[in-house]
C-alpha cells in the first residue's frame, strides 16, 4: 500500500489495509461475545411487535412514526435491507459498524501497540450497550451506522488531514453528524463527549489548539441545526406533527432552560450509575469494581500528565473538559425534558473508557516500572471486556429463557387449537394475555443479574402489542397464519364479564368461543 495517499480513496482504503488483522479479530471475538444473542434471532418485545420485515414510515399502526420522532434517515437503511430483519443483515453489520468506530476511536487516542488496541476497542463492542441496541433487530444496523458516523463526524475536525484542509473537515463532519441525528439522535451525545475527551487529550499532551475548538464547534453546532432543519421541513412538506415519544414535539428554547435545574443533576447521577449503579447498566461479574479501578488509575495518570506541565492553565482546562463530560454524554436528557440516560442510548459513554486506557499509556510511556504500571492497567481493561462478556452472556440466557417458554405456549396453543371442532367453524382466533403468567411462571437463574432490557420479557404490556407478538410469533415460530380477531374486537371480548370468568391457560376452560371467536386466555 502507498506511504503517502494522495486522494480519499486511498486514505480510507489504506486505513482498512493498516488495520485489517485489528478488525478482523475484533469483529471475530465481538461476534463471539454477542453469539447467543444473534445466533438465537433474540429481540425485546418492541422488535417483536415489529415483526421479520419492516420499512420505516410504513408501520401500520401509525405511518411516518419515524419522521415524525425526527429519525427521518431510517427508511435509507431500511431500503437497503429490503426491510428484513435477520442477523445477516442486522447484527453481523451492526458489529462490523461499530467495530470500524471502535477503531477510528483508538485512533483518535493514539493508543499503540496491538494488544493495547484490541482491548480498547472490544471495550467499545462488547459493552452492554450494543448488546441493549442489538436486540432492537429491526433497527439495530441504522443504530451502529448512527454511531459511526457521529465518531466520523468528529474524525473529521480532529484528524491530522483536517488541520490542513479545515474548511473541508468541518464540513463533512456537519454533513456526518447531520446523517447520524437522522438516523438516532442519542449520536449528538456521541459526539459531544468525544470532542471533549479529545480536546482533554490536547490539553494532557500540551497541544492546546483553539482553533481544533472552534472547528468541533462549528461542525456540532451546525450539524444539529441542519439535522432539525431538515427536520421541520419534512414535517411540513408531509403535513406531520412532531412526535410526542421522547419528547420531540415539546422541543424549545423555553423548555430547555426550564429542564435544566432537573437535567444537570440527573445527567451527573445518570453517569455515576451507569458504572456503578444496576438501574443503567447491572455492572455485574465484577464490571462495577473494574470501573471504578479504572477510573482510579486514569484519573492518576491525568493528574501526572497535569503535574508535568506546571500548568494552572492546563489545569482548569481540563477540570472544565471533565466537568462537562457528565452532561455531553447525558445531552438529549438536558435538551429534551422527560430523557433519562438507558443503556441504549447510551454510546456517548463508550469512549471514556479507551480514553483511560490511552491516558495511563501517556502517563507511563517507558520504563520497567512504567511497564508494571501499564500492565496493571491492560489487566483491568482484560477483566472489564471479560466482565462484559459473562453479562452480555446473563443477558442472552435471560432473553433465551423467556423465548423458550414462549415457543413452548405457542407450540402448545397451536395443536391445542387446530386439534379442537370450534377451530373450524369459529371466524378468527384470539389470544389474550401475556407471558410469564398465573399459570405459567418462569423466573430465568440469571435474571437478577441481566440488564434491564433483557428482565422485559416477550410483551410489553399493551394490547395491541401483546396480539402483534402472539400473531408474529405463531407465523414467524411455527409458520402457522390463522384468521386472527381484530384488535378493537379483542379490546371488547377481554373486557368481557366471560373472559373475566375464564380460568388461565392451560386449565381447562381457557380456551372457549366467544361471540364467535376462539379464544385462548393466557392471563388476566
Amino acid at each position: 500500500m502507498p506511504n503517502h495517499p494522495h486522494s480519499l480513496a486511498q486514505l480510507v482504503l489504506g486505513w482498512f489495509y493498516k488495520n485489517r488483522w485489528l478488525l478482523l479479530l475484533a469483529f471475530l471475538l465481538g461476534a463471539a461475545a454477542h453469539y447467543q444473542i444473534w445466533s438465537n434471532l433474540l429481540q425485546n418485545p418492541d422488535s417483536i411487535w415489529i415483526g421479520q420485515v419492516y420499512q420505516a414510515d410504513h408501520w401500520v399502526w401509525l405511518p411516518h412514526w419515524e419522521t415524525m420522532q425526527g429519525r427521518w434517515g431510517l427508511w435509507a437503511v431500511d431500503a437497503a435491507r429490503g426491510g428484513m430483519n435477520v442477523a445477516a443483515l442486522t447484527a453481523l453489520p451492526m458489529l462490523t459498524l461499530y467495530t470500524v468506530a471502535a477503531v477510528l476511536i483508538a485512533d483518535l487516542f493514539a493508543i499503540q501497540g496491538i494488544f493495547a488496541r484490541l482491548l480498547a476497542v472490544l471495550l467499545v463492542v462488547c459493552a452492554p450497550s450494543v448488546a441493549a441496541v442489538e436486540t432492537y433487530r429491526y433497527c439495530s444496523a441504522s443504530y451502529a451506522l448512527s454511531f459511526l458516523l457521529a465518531v466520523l463526524a468528529v474524525c473529521c475536525v480532529a484528524f491530522a488531514f483536517a488541520e490542513k484542509h479545515p474548511r473541508c473537515g468541518v464540513a463533512v463532519g456537519t454533513l456526518c453528524l447531520m446523517l447520524s441525528l437522522s438516523l438516532y439522535q442519542p449520536g449528538l451525545q456521541l459526539a459531544a463527549g468525544l470532542s471533549l475527551l479529545v480536546l482533554l487529550r490536547q490539553i494532557l499532551h500540551q497541544r492546546r489548539d483553539a482553533s481544533l475548538l472552534r472547528r468541533l464547534l462549528v461542525m456540532g453546532v451546525s450539524g444539529t441545526v441542519l439535522y432539525f432543519a431538515v427536520y421541520k421541513l419534512l414535517l411540513a412538506v408531509g403535513g406531520l406533527q412532531a412526535a410526542g415519544y421522547g419528547g420531540a414535539d415539546v422541543f424549545s428554547l423555553a423548555n430547555i432552560l426550564q429542564n435544566l435545574r432537573q437535567g444537570i443533576p440527573q445527567a451527573y447521577l445518570d453517569f455515576a450509575r451507569y458504572y456503578g449503579g444496576h438501574n443503567i447498566a447491572a455492572n455485574g461479574f465484577g464490571v462495577r469494581v473494574v470501573a471504578v479501578l479504572l477510573f482510579a488509575v486514569g484519573g492518576t495518570a491525568v493528574l501526572r500528565l497535569l503535574w508535568q506541565q506546571h500548568s494552572p492553565a492546563a489545569t482548569v482546562q481540563a477540570v472544565v473538559c471533565a466537568a462537562l463530560l457528565p452532561l455531553a454524554v447525558n445531552l438529549m436528557g438536558l435538551l429534551l425534558p422527560g430523557n433519562s440516560l438507558l443503556l441504549r442510548t447510551a454510546g456517548g459513554m463508550l469512549p471514556v473508557l479507551p480514553f483511560l486506557l490511552s491516558v495511563a499509556q501517556a502517563a507511563w510511556p517507558q520504563g520497567s516500572r512504567a511497564a508494571v504500571r501499564r500492565g496493571a492497567v491492560w489487566v483491568l481493561a482484560l477483566l472489564m471486556v471479560c466482565g462484559y462478556a459473562l453479562q452480555i452472556n446473563a443477558d442472552a440466557l435471560t432473553m433465551l429463557a423467556y423465548k423458550n417458554q414462549y415457543v413452548t405456549v405457542l407450540r402448545q396453543i397451536e395443536a391445542e387449537l387446530t386439534a379442537m371442532p370450534e377451530y373450524r367453524t369459529a371466524d378468527s382466533i384470539a389470544v389474550l394475555g401475556r407471558l410469564p403468567s398465573e399459570n405459567c411462571p418462569l423466573e430465568p437463574l440469571l435474571k437478577d443479574m441481566a440488564d434491564p432490557f433483557a428482565q422485559d420479557t416477550i410483551f410489553w404490556g399493551m394490547a395491541a402489542s401483546d396480539r402483534a407478538a402472539w400473531i408474529n410469533g405463531f407465523y414467524e415460530e411455527l409458520g402457522w397464519q390463522p384468521t386472527f380477531c381484530d384488535e378493537a374486537r379483542c379490546i371488547e371480548i377481554a373486557a368481557s364479564d366471560t373472559f373475566g370468568a375464564m380460568p388461565c391457560y392451560p386449565e381447562t376452560g381457557s380456551v372457549r368461543v366467544v361471540d364467535g371467536v376462539l379464544v385462548v386466555k393466557v392471563s388476566s
